[in-house]
């Protein structure tokens, strides 16, 4: 059954970035040849609102994925290990020193998903870099039991961490967002049999912390 889900969820993720995809080339087209400044303006603002869709319909399929259950799959995974391939993902922002990694001398593993456990600390990496600011650094920290993702950006006020795993909730910020990177995370890690913990601030007013933490 969960094989046939994550085909299923394959295909419709196909399905849907066919179309936006030739959307948005035919959208940068317009763009590139129109002469007329409001057109190129317009076109600029199709481009955006057509990515923003797709990043949308990529959540939501993982969303979906989640509650259908196909993250209940349990295989004992390399915590570090798979911390280092997401954090390469991330290779701009590790080459402005924006991003490290530390993981500790003990090892680190869970018993989970490895794709599900990585889309949630891809997310939490995302959301660490988009609403930390530009100026800010992100460290991605390896336990044994757990991983840690702070960053020392302006942080949330505490009493709207609760608010923050609901589906469509986000904090005071300027940056561009679904509101779901946070809820898909927390179900994943609670389907794996682990939790995730939110702080802020963490240091003088300031920062914010994720923590997967997996028994």
């Amino acid at each position: 059954m969960i094989e046939d889900e994550r085909k299923l969820a394959a295909h419709t993720a196909h399905e849907l970035r066919t179309p936006l995809a030739a959307a948005r080339a035919k959208a940068q087209r317009l763009a590139q040849i129109t002469t007329d400044p409001n057109s190129r303006q317009n076109a600029q603002a199709l481009v955006r609102q057509l990515d923003r869709l797709t990043r949308l319909a990529s959540r939501l399929l993982q969303l979906a994925r989640i509650q259908s259950g196909a993250t209940l799959q349990r295989e004992p995974v390399d915590l570090a290990v798979l911390a280092r391939v997401i954090v390469d993902e991330f290779a701009e922002a590790v080459t402005r020193e924006r991003l490290r990694i530390e993981i500790a001398a003990t090892p680190a593993r869970a018993m989970g998903d490895i794709d599900s456990i990585g889309i949630a600390l891809r997310n939490l990496i995302d959301n660490a870099l988009k609403h930390g600011g530009e100026d800010s650094w992100v460290t991605v920290l390896v336990e044994p039991s757990a991983i840690y993702v702070i960053d020392d950006g302006p942080g949330v006020a505490p009493e709207t961490l609760d608010k923050l795993v609901r589906p469509f909730e986000r904090g005071i910020t300027a940056a561009e967002g679904s509101g779901l990177g946070l809820s898909i995370t927390n179900a994943i890690v609670q389907q794996a049999g682990g939790s995730l913990e939110l702080r802020s601030p963490i240091l003088a007013g300031r920062g914010f912390a994720a923590v997967l933490r997996f028994t």
